[in-house]
């Protein structure tokens, strides 16, 4: 129809079902994965992705020229005041879905391992039942369930820590809120997040080979003024990009939407669209 169209390349399901289907199966999958990805890119005016990582798969599936752009927040979370903790880490917090590739095994595992700290677990997905066995077994774990954003805030706001261990994560954008709160964030180095230079000075990034206990190790001994600076530093950087990013998706939906398309669309699609009252608006 000769419609601009700005395509968002977000998450790297090759990686995906590889975790799900097994090799055989995700050879399959992937070719008609990238053969879908290259039919949108083809008639996208432009392609925007979230991460280093996602652009390079971009480029390699035949993207010349990929876009970054990050996620912004919602309003609640930046304009509600927010402090850091005040009695260190008591608390930690997950969110997201509860599947094989945001790694909640490793979540549980560190709840049993800590008995004097307090885990809570938000999200839903087919990973539900073994997060609630475990809530019931452990008396320090609770699950909550899928929630609005208004209650996830509310939830990192009494919570201190929010983990995210993901093994296969583009952004993580739940980190970025986090920072918006003035919370501790300790990710993975799979999530995408840490490759925003404007965002990781903010984070807690496990080293290689270091796991998540090893990391929240790491964050309760730094100093108290230490870490009540990191999370100030974190809610101040999470403005700072929360502004860029906003602006830089202005910019790339004016200039996909500047794009005038070749050819217009052919005079019977027109005319269906007339029959069929359809109404457009700018």
């Amino acid at each position: 129809m000769g419609i601009p169209v700005c395509v968002t390349f977000q998450t790297d399901y090759t990686h995906l079902v590889r975790l799900y289907w097994g090799p055989c199966l995700a050879r399959l999958a992937s070719v008609l994965l990238n053969r879908l990805n290259r039919a949108m890119f083809r008639g996208a005016s432009s392609v925007v992705t979230i991460s280093e990582p996602m652009a390079r798969l971009a480029r390699a599936i035949g993207v010349l020229r990929p876009q970054m752009v990050g996620t912004p927040v919602a309003r609640e979370f930046t304009r509600t005041p927010a402090e850091p903790p005040r009695d260190g880490v008591r608390s930690v917090l997950y969110v997201g879905r509860l599947a094989a590739e945001k790694h909640i095994d490793a979540f549980l595992e560190l709840a049993a391992r800590r008995p004097d700290l307090t885990f809570t677990v938000l999200g839903d997905g087919p990973l539900r039942s073994e997060v609630q066995a475990s809530a019931r077994r452990l008396n320090n774990l609770f699950f909550a369930g899928w929630l609005s954003r208004e209650e996830v805030m509310a939830f990192l706001d009494d919570h201190d820590v929010l983990i995210l261990p993901s093994s296969v994560e583009a952004f993580g954008t739940v980190a970025l809120e986090a920072m918006a709160r003035a919370r501790w964030v300790i990710t993975s180095h799979a999530c995408g997040i840490n490759q925003w230079p404007g965002l990781v000075r903010g984070l807690l990034p496990l080293h290689e080979g270091e796991t998540l206990g090893q990391g929240l190790r790491r964050l309760e001994r730094m100093e108290p003024d230490r870490r009540t600076e990191l999370a100030r530093r974190a809610r101040h950087l999470a403005f700072a990009v929360n502004d860029e990013t906003l602006a830089s998706w202005e910019d790339v939906l004016c200039q996909t939407a500047m794009r005038v398309p070749e050819r217009p669309a052919p005079s019977a699609t027109l005319g269906l669209l007339r029959r069929l009252g359809a109404r457009t608006s700018v």
